[in-house]
């Protein structure tokens, strides 16, 4: 059956229909539903609005959204083929329990690094490299006055194409003149051109690159070179071939990039600044203030952060963490914590120096960074921070919407791994 028939059979509305498959421009079953699954937001008024959809007077007899109804006629009509019937479960095993992109390993490969570890080397560095780290009492927030729904990368391993898919959108959005909601770009456009470029050259043997990963430095060449193409041309739905580890299984896939999505990204080139730090000795002071610089300058940051783990439960890391995941405050690792084998990238859009109710976390041997360090995730509006208690600050005068985080500044002095800046 075709999709128009399956949802029709459904008892979707004519106009929810259309929505899907005109305005949304979806045609199949499978297109469909990863499409829809892949982006949970679309669960959310605001978010159908700025797509030209209104699905808030389509009610499903008070069980469902219309997207998750869309989602369970789909998933009863056997036209999915194998890999879309379980892409659930993918999720559910994988947990984003990949690679971390910007680790190196060979690094960690005689001894385990931990988060002290980690710290003594950036103290001494500050010692034989003085730089400026205070962090100012001001606070930033690049998000003010914008339409800006989060978007939601589950299942696949793609936080660089979103990270970086996220800067050069508000940073495209700044330049223009008066409020302009940001441009909705292709997380992955970057993500699949940069996999490209990986699985062709020798990188892919590297342990950081199987199983979908990717360093920052990649998504930046496809920026400069091929651009950043509108979702609209290329949809951030995933298929299995988009993080293959070989040119054959990366061409197996039912929706490749079109050559109008190459066109349009060729119009709307970015170039990125940034560091790699490719093992824990050489990390630099200073980069909070680093970060901080870069966003006084209007200028949001993409960075990459270690997942830190209790040595009795390697499995696991701060990027798992329950309260993390309902408050959106992102742990900071206590130093006998060791460096696990999954990290995560963000956007950074802001810091705000004092959060009402919250303490800036302090381990002994850490120094104190006050203040904490506003995040843009990929993990969807519903369920990442929804249980989040800075739903209003006590004035009123910044919002913090579920899908934002925050990462506390001594986090960000020590543990980032990579970070970028679009120019």
């Amino acid at each position: 059956m075709d999709l128009i028939t399956i949802l029709r059979q459904g008892g979707i509305s004519a106009k929810v229909i259309n929505d899907i498959t005109v305005t949304l421009a979806l045609t199949t079953p499978e297109q469909a539903y990863a499409f829809l699954f892949n982006n949970s937001s679309l669960s959310d008024p605001k978010a159908q609005k700025a797509l030209g959809l209104d699905w808030s007077r389509y009610p499903t007899g008070g069980q469902r959204d219309v997207r998750s109804h869309v989602l369970f006629i789909l998933a009863q009509s056997g036209a999915l083929p194998p890999n879309f019937q379980a892409i659930e479960a993918l999720q559910e095993a994988r947990a984003f329990n990949v690679p971390l992109a910007a680790l190196d390993g060979s690094a960690l490969s005689t001894r385990e690094a931990t988060a002290a570890t980690f710290v003594a080397a950036v103290e001494k560095n500050a010692i034989n490299k003085p730089v400026r780290r205070e962090l100012p009492n001001k606070s930033i927030d690049l998000r003010s006055m914008r339409l800006w729904p989060v978007r939601d990368q589950r299942p696949w391993p793609s936080c660089i194409g979103f990270a970086m898919a996220a800067c050069a959108e508000l940073q495209a959005a700044r330049q223009l003149p008066g409020v302009t909601p940001p441009q909705r770009l292709s997380a992955r456009f970057l993500y699949r051109l940069a996999r490209k470029g990986v699985i062709t050259s020798p990188k892919i043997q590297q342990p950081a690159y199987q199983g979908g990963g990717l360093k920052q430095i990649d998504a930046a060449a496809v920026l400069n070179v091929d651009g950043a193409a509108q979702e609209g041309l290329c949809r951030d739905y995933f298929e299995p071939g988009d993080e293959a580890n070989n040119i054959l299984d990366w061409n197996k896939v039912a929706q490749p990039i079109t050559a109008a999505a190459m066109a349009d990204g060729k119009a709307r080139k970015f170039s990125v600044a940034g560091l790699d730090f490719p093992d824990y000795q050489s990390r630099p002071p200073g980069l909070a203030r680093r970060v901080y610089d870069w966003l006084k300058d209007g200028k949001p940051v993409a960075v990459s952060i270690a997942g830190f783990a209790d040595p009795q439960k390697p499995s696991g890391n701060i990027w798992y963490d329950q309260f993390f995941w309902n408050s959106g405050l992102l742990p900071l690792p206590p130093p006998t914590h060791i460096v696990g084998k999954a990290g995560h990238a963000v956007c950074v859009v802001g810091y705000l120096r004092n959060v009402p109710g919250i303490a800036s976390p302090v381990f002994p041997g850490y120094k104190s960074f006050p203040g904490f360090f506003l995040f843009r995730n990929s993990w969807g509006a519903q369920d990442f921070a929804r249980q989040s208690p800075l739903a209003k600050e006590a004035k009123g005068d910044w919002d913090f919407p579920r899908g934002y985080g925050l990462i506390p500044a001594a986090l960000m002095e020590y543990f980032v791994w990579e970070y970028g800046v679009i120019q």
